[in-house]
C-alpha cells in the first residue's frame, strides 16, 4: 500500500503579541527565520507546503511555496488561517503545524500517520496537554471549519472535539513540543 500524499500547512499568521507584535515567521532563531525552520522540518516529510500569513505578504510570497492570507481580515485565529489555505491543498492529507515550533521531530508526519488509520484527524498529546495546532487530517475535513466559524466559534480544541479525532500520545517526546512565544526565548 502506498503512503498518502501530504501537504504541510504552516501557520505563520498570528499577531505575535507576546513577541512584541512581531511577525513570528520572520523572527530569527539560531541564525534563520522561524519560517525557514518550519520549512526545513516539513519539507522532507511532505509533497507540498502551503503557508498561512497575515502580514509581510511580499516576503512570504517570495518563498517558493503557495501562500494565502486570511479570507476574513483581522487575525481571527488559526482556524481561519487553515480554512483560508484549503483551496491550495490538493493532497489527500494535510499536516498542520505552527511556524514557532522549531523542535518538532523530523518524522512527526509518519508518527501521526500510523495513528490516523480510519479516523479523520490525528492530533498530538504531549503527556501534559493536547497540542491542538500540530495535527494530520484528511484534507476534506478542513471544509468543516467554515460551518464551525460561521456559528461564531474560534477555539481550535472545540473544533477538534467536533470531528473524528484521535489523540496520539507522544509523552516520550514531550520536550520537542515547545513554542517560541517570547523574545527571551530567542537567545541561542
Amino acid at each position: 500500500m502506498t503512503e498518502p500524499s501530504v501537504t504541510a500547512l504552516i501557520l505563520a499568521g498570528g499577531m505575535g503579541r507576546r513577541m512584541g507584535h512581531q511577525d513570528k515567521g520572520w523572527v530569527s532563531y539560531k541564525g534563520k527565520p522561524l519560517i525557514h525552520h518550519a520549512i526545513d522540518i516539513a519539507l522532507p516529510q511532505v509533497q507540498d507546503i502551503v503557508i498561512s500569513y497575515n502580514q509581510n505578504g511580499d516576503r512570504y510570497k517570495a518563498l517558493p511555496y503557495q501562500c494565502a492570507a486570511d479570507l476574513t481580515p483581522g487575525f481571527l485565529g488559526p482556524l481561519m488561517g487553515i480554512l483560508s489555505c484549503r483551496k491550495l491543498i490538493s493532497t489527500e492529507l494535510a499536516f498542520i503545524m505552527p511556524c514557532d515550533t522549531p523542535g518538532l521531530p523530523r518524522d512527526i508526519v509518519a508518527q501521526l500517520l500510523v495513528s490516523l488509520d480510519n479516523h479523520e484527524l490525528a492530533v498530538i498529546h504531549d503527556g501534559t496537554r493536547l497540542q491542538p495546532l500540530i495535527f494530520l487530517a484528511k484534507t476534506q475535513l478542513i471544509d468543516s471549519i467554515e460551518v464551525y466559524l460561521e456559528a461564531g466559534n474560534r477555539n481550535v480544541a472545540g473544533w477538534l472535539n467536533s470531528v473524528d479525532t484521535i489523540s496520539v500520545d507522544l509523552s516520550d517526546q514531550q520536550s520537542v513540543f515547545w513554542n517560541l512565544n517570547e523574545i527571551s526565548q530567542l537567545q541561542d
